[in-house]
């Protein structure tokens, strides 16, 4: 299956904050939904083979536009949680794997984490 990029929402103004969840769906393994603020946003997606087999993440990224340079952003995750099976409880990150590249810097505290380009990459980089 391909991967698609899907815009959910372009106009989040500067400062303003979310709750995301990404769910699969009771009753119908294998197919999820993101959520925002408590509602659906996106059809159910089939991702064949999931059930029970996912790793949660949480990536900060910024869409270039298909620019080859990267602009500046600052992303903040706080009070990151998860469920450790379906219908469990929720319960803050405890152990996390950070990933950072050159450029960009990766803050944690506790349970959130501070995402950030500390500078754009020159065109064609």
């Amino acid at each position: 299956m391909p991967i698609r990029y899907a815009e959910i929402d372009a106009n989040v103004p500067t400062g303003a904050q979310r709750k995301v969840a990404v769910l699969e769906m009771a009753h119908h393994p294998d197919h999820w939904r993101v959520w925002i603020d408590g509602r659906p946003v996106t059809a159910p997606i089939y991702l064949p083979a999931s059930h029970r087999t996912l790793t949660p993440m949480a990536t900060a990224e910024s869409w270039d536009g298909g620019s080859p340079s990267c602009n500046l952003y600052s992303y903040r995750f706080g009070k990151v949680v998860l469920a450790e099976r379906a219908g469990g409880a929720w319960s803050l990150l405890r152990r996390a794997y950070l990933m950072q590249d050159p450029g960009y810097r990766v803050v944690r505290r506790e349970s959130a984490f501070l995402a950030s380009a500390r500078r754009p990459l020159p065109p064609g980089q």
